[in-house]
C-alpha cells in the first residue's frame, strides 16, 4: 500500500470507527435515537470514506474489512439511506465481496439481507427473493431474530410478486418470533408490510386487523415508530375498509396541522389525503393536493415522494378525462423509473397503457401492455432453498406472477374488445391459469374476463366467469365481493331476457350487502329489481320495491339514488298524481344536489304533463290536511301522505311544504321515523330550490337528531351535519356553523373519534365568544369537560366548572345534567 493510500485508509478508518458505534447504537435506540443525529452530522465525510473504500475492497484486505463491518451494521441508518438507491447497492454489493473473498461468512449473511432491503426500495423484487434466499441458506439457526428478518424481507417480496401463500407463512412465521422475544421494532415494520401486502390483495378486514395491533404496539412503545408512512397507510386501510368519512376527516385535520410544518412534510400529507380521494371515486377532489405537492417535490427535489405523486396525478387526470394531462404526468414518471426495477418499469409502462385506453388509443396501449409483459416476463430467477422445519427442501422459478397475470388479463381484454375470436379470449384463460398463486388475484382476473364479456354483449361467458369468481368467494366469505360478483351475474341474466332468476340473484344481493351493512348497493338492488318487475309488467311490485329503495336511500343520505328512484316510481305507476308527485319531489331533490343528469330527465318530463288538473290537486291537498286535523294518529299519516302527493302534484310549493311538515310531526307521533326522516329530506331539498336559508337549517338540524338518534345511524348524521356545516359557512352563518360544529362534535365522541372532536369544539368556542353566546359556550364546555372526565376520574375538569358557572346565569335548565357530569 503506497504512503498515500495509507494516509486515506487511515482518515476513513478513523470516520468510520465513530460511525461503526453510532450505527450500533440507533440499531439499539430505534431509528430516532440521539446517535442518529451525530451520524447525519458526519455524514458528508463518511460517504467520502464509504466511496474511496468501496472502489479499494476488491484489492485491499483492510479496506474490504471495513467496508464489510460498516455495510453490515449501518445499512438501516437514515443517513445511509438518504443515499441513492443506485449507491446503497453499490456499496452494498461491494461489501459482500469483501467479506466472501475474506471469508466472513456471518457479515455475507447480514450484508445479503440488507441487499434484499435496498432491493425492496428499487421495486426490484425477484433478485430481491435471491438475496433474501441466499441470507437464509448461509444463516445460522441460533440467530432466530436474523432469520426472522430474513422472512419477513422475503415475505414482502412474494407478496409484491403475488405469490399470496407463501408470503402469509413467512409472514406469520416472522410474527411468531417477534413477539416470542418481544422484538417490538421489527414486530412493527412486519405488521406495516403486511398490512400492504393485504391492501394488495384487496383484503381490507385483516389489513384493518394489522393496523389496529400496529397502533397498538405504537402507542406502547412511544412515537418511535409514528412515521407519515404509518398514518398515511392508516388513511388507506380506513377508506378500503369503508370507513371514508372516518379517513377524510383525519386526512383534513392531517393537513391542517401540518401547513406550518416544512415544505416536504405539507407535500406528504397533501399526497395522503388525494390518496384517500381516489381509493373513494373522487379523482377531481385528488388533483388540487396532487399538483400543490407536485410543486414542492420538484422544488426539493424529492424524487421518491416525486414519483408517487405523478403515479395517483396520471390516474386522476385519466379519470376526470384529462387524458393528455394523464399521458405527460406519467410519461414523466416513466422517466424517473428508468434505472429503477423491473416492477416499478411495469407499472410504469401498465399505468400509461390504462391512460391510453381510457382515451380510446388502443393501439398504444396495447404497446405498452406488450411492454409491461415483455419486462416481466424476462425478470426470471431459479431459487434453491435449503430446507428447515417450516419449509422443505424446494428449487423453483421465480417471477412476478401477479404482473404478469394483470398484463395477460389486460392484452386479453383489448383483443377481445378488437376481434372477440377464440385466440382472444384464450388470453383470458392464460391470465386465470397464471393467477394460482394468489386467491385474491384470480378473483380479480376473473373479474376482467368477465367486463370484457360484458363489453363485447357476450352475457352467457359473464355468467360463466362470474360465477366461478362468485364460487371462490363464498370460500372466502366475503360478503361484500360475493355481492358485486352476484349482482354482475343478475345483470347479465337479465339482459338474456331471464328474468326470474336475474331476480333471484337481485334479492340475494340485497341480502349481502344488508349483512355488511352496505347500503348504498342495497339500494342500487333494489332499484334493480324494481325495474325487472317493470320489464315483466309487474308495476305495483315495481312501484313497492323502487318505494324501499327510496326510503333506505332517505335514511342513509344517499341521495342520488333517491332521486332515482323517485324518477323509476313516476314511471311505472299508473296513477297520474303518484307520476306527477314523484317526477316533482325528484327534481327538488336533484336540484338541490345540483345533480344535472337527474334536473334534465326530470324537468323535461314534468313539462309533458298537462295542467288542466293542478287547481283540482290543490283543492285536494287541503281537503286531506284538514281531514287529518280529525283523524286517528294513524289516520291522520296516511291523509297527510295524500295531502304530500297532491300537493307536489299541484306545484304548489307552499302547499307542499305545509303537508310536509305536518306530515313528518305524524310520523313521529305514530313512531314511523325513516318516513319522518323521509319526508324531512324533501323538505330540506324544497328549502334550497326556495332558497330559504333560516328553515333549511332548522330541518337539517332537525333530521340529523332522528337519523343519529332514532335510527342510530351516526354515519348519515353525520353527512346530513356536514352539509348543514358547508352551506352555513358558505353563506357567513356564523351562529349556524357554531351549532353545526357543536352537533358534529357529539357525535364524533360517540364515534370514540375524539381528535376530530377536540379541532371542532375548539373552533366552535372560538365562535362562541366572538358571537358572545353564552349559551353556546355552555354547550361547548361541557361537551369538552365530559370528555376529558371520561379520561380522568379525579378532580372536577376545569371546563365543566367554568360550564356550570356560565349555566347558572344563562341557561339554568342545563345546570343539574351539567353537575351530574361532574360527579
Amino acid at each position: 500500500m503506497s504512503l498515500h493510500e495509507r494516509v486515506r485508509h487511515a482518515h476513513a478508518e478513523v470516520q468510520l470507527a465513530r460511525f461503526t458505534q453510532l450505527a450500533e447504537q440507533s440499531d439499539t435506540l430505534g431509528l430516532a435515537g440521539p446517535a442518529q443525529d451525530d451520524a447525519a452530522r458526519m455524514w458528508p465525510q463518511v460517504e467520502h470514506a464509504l466511496r474511496w473504500l468501496a472502489s479499494q475492497s476488491d484489492e485491499n484486505d483492510t479496506a474490504a474489512a471495513q467496508l464489510s463491518t460498516v455495510m453490515r451494521g449501518a445499512t438501516g441508518m437514515l443517513t445511509i439511506e438518504s443515499a441513492s438507491l443506485d449507491q446503497r447497492e453499490d456499496w452494498t454489493r461491494a461489501a459482500i465481496r469483501a467479506a466472501q473473498r475474506l471469508g466472513r461468512e456471518r457479515d455475507v449473511c447480514l450484508l445479503y439481507g440488507n441487499l434484499g432491503t435496498v432491493l425492496l426500495d428499487r421495486d426490484d423484487f425477484v433478485p430481491a427473493v435471491e438475496c433474501f434466499e441466499s441470507a437464509l441458506r448461509l444463516g445460522s439457526q441460533s440467530e432466530p431474530i436474523l432469520r426472522a428478518q430474513d422472512f419477513d424481507g422475503l415475505a414482502t417480496a412474494y407478496a409484491a410478486l403475488g405469490w399470496q401463500s407463501e408470503a402469509e407463512k413467512l409472514f406469520d412465521a416472522a410474527l411468531t418470533v417477534f413477539a416470542e422475544t418481544a422484538h417490538h421494532r421489527d414486530e412493527v415494520a412486519t405488521r406495516l408490510h403486511r398490512c400492504r401486502a393485504r391492501l394488495s390483495w384487496e383484503e381490507p378486514g385483516g389489513a384493518l386487523e394489522d393496523m389496529q395491533v400496529l397502533r397498538r404496539l405504537i402507542d406502547e412503545d412511544g412515537a418511535t415508530f409514528a412515521s407519515s408512512e404509518v398514518l398515511r397507510l392508516q388513511l388507506e386501510v380506513w377508506a378500503h375498509a369503508g370507513m371514508a368519512r372516518h379517513a377524510l376527516d383525519h386526512a383534513d385535520r392531517w393537513v391542517d396541522a401540518m401547513r406550518e410544518a416544512g415544505e416536504l412534510s405539507l407535500a406528504e400529507v397533501r399526497l395522503a389525503r388525494a390518496s384517500v380521494n381516489f381509493i373513494l371515486g373522487r379523482p377531481d377532489a385528488a388533483v388540487p393536493d396532487l399538483t400543490a405537492a407536485q410543486q414542492i417535490v420538484q422544488t426539493n427535489h424529492a424524487d421518491q415522494m416525486l414519483y408517487e405523486v405523478l403515479t395517483l396525478l396520471g390516474a386522476s387526470y385519466r379519470d376526470t378525462g384529462r387524458f393528455d394531462d394523464s399521458r405527460s404526468a406519467l410519461l414523466h414518471r416513466r422517466d424517473l423509473a428508468a434505472s429503477a426495477g423491473t416492477k416499478r418499469r411495469w407499472q410504469a409502462a401498465t399505468d400509461l397503457a390504462h391512460s391510453a385506453a381510457a382515451a380510446g388509443d388502443l393501439a398504444t396501449a396495447r404497446t405498452f401492455h406488450q411492454q409491461a409483459l415483455d419486462l416481466v416476463t424476462a425478470d426470471t430467477a431459479t431459487i434453491t432453498t435449503v430446507g428447515e422445519k417450516r419449509f422443505p427442501d424446494a428449487t423453483y422459478q421465480i417471477y412476478d406472477q401477479r404482473a404478469k397475470a394483470l398484463s395477460l388479463s389486460a392484452l386479453a381484454d383489448l383483443d377481445v374488445r378488437a376481434q372477440n375470436s377464440a385466440e382472444a379470449w384464450q388470453g383470458h384463460d392464460a391470465a386465470i391459469d397464471e393467477s394460482w398463486t394468489s386467491v385474491r388475484l384470480c378473483v380479480r382476473i376473473l373479474d376482467q374476463a368477465g367486463r370484457s364479456a360484458f363489453a363485447v354483449e357476450d352475457y352467457e361467458r359473464v355468467l360463466t366467469y362470474q360465477q366461478r369468481r362468485a364460487e371462490i368467494l363464498a370460500e372466502l366469505d366475503d360478503p361484500r365481493a360475493l355481492a358485486h360478483a352476484f349482482g354482475e351475474c343478475a345483470d347479465a341474466l337479465r339482459l338474456l331476457g331471464r328474468y326470474a332468476e336475474s331476480i333471484s340473484h337481485y334479492e340475494r344481493v340485497t341480502e349481502l350487502d344488508r349483512e355488511v351493512a352496505n347500503h348504498h348497493d342495497e339500494a342500487r338492488s333494489l332499484c334493480d329489481i324494481a325495474n325487472v318487475h317493470a320489464i315483466l309488467g309487474n308495476a305495483d311490485l315495481s312501484v313497492e320495491y323502487y318505494e324501499r329503495a327510496a326510503r333506505l336511500a332517505a335514511c342513509h343520505d344517499y341521495r342520488m339514488i333517491r332521486v332515482h328512484a323517485l324518477a323509476g316510481i313516476a314511471e311505472v305507476t299508473t296513477d297520474p298524481v303518484i307520476t306527477a308527485a314523484s317526477l316533482l319531489r325528484a327534481w327538488l331533490l336533484a336540484t338541490a344536489i345540483e345533480y344535472d343528469g337527474g334536473i334534465g330527465h326530470t324537468s323535461e318530463r314534468l313539462s309533458a304533463l298537462p295542467d288542466a288538473d293542478l287547481d283540482l290537486w290543490r283543492t285536494h291537498a287541503i281537503a286531506e290536511q284538514e281531514l287529518a286535523t280529525t283523524s286517528s294518529p294513524e289516520q291522520a299519516v296516511e291523509h297527510l301522505r295524500s295531502a304530500v302527493n297532491f300537493a307536489a302534484a299541484s306545484r304548489d310549493q307552499t302547499a307542499l311544504w305545509d303537508a310536509l311538515d305536518n306530515l313528518a310531526g305524524a310520523a313521529q307521533t305514530v313512531g314511523d321515523v325513516a318516513l319522518a326522516v323521509e319526508t324531512l329530506l324533501d323538505a330540506e331539498a324544497l328549502t334550497v330550490v326556495a332558497d330559504a336559508p333560516d328553515i333549511e337549517d332548522a330541518v337539517l338540524d332537525h333530521v340529523s337528531l332522528l337519523v343519529g338518534r332514532r335510527l342510530e345511524n351516526t354515519d348519515a348524521a353525520i353527512s346530513i351535519l356536514r352539509r348543514r356545516l358547508d352551506r352555513a359557512t358558505a353563506r357567513g352563518d356564523t351562529r349556524a356553523r357554531m351549532r353545526s360544529l357543536i352537533r358534529l362534535a357529539q357525535l364524533h365522541v360517540n364515534t370514540i373519534d375524539e381528535d376530530n372532536a377536540h379541532a371542532m369544539l375548539e373552533e366552535a368556542l372560538h365562535l362562541a365568544r366572538a358571537l358572545g353566546d353564552p349559551v353556546g359556550e355552555v354547550d361547548v364546555l361541557g361537551l369538552s369537560g365530559a370528555i376529558e372526565r371520561r379520561h380522568d376520574l379525579g378532580d372536577t375538569p376545569d371546563t365543566l366548572v367554568r360550564a356550570i358557572f356560565l349555566a347558572e346565569q344563562h341557561c339554568p335548565e342545563a345546570v343539574e345534567n351539567l353537575r351530574l357530569l361532574a360527579q
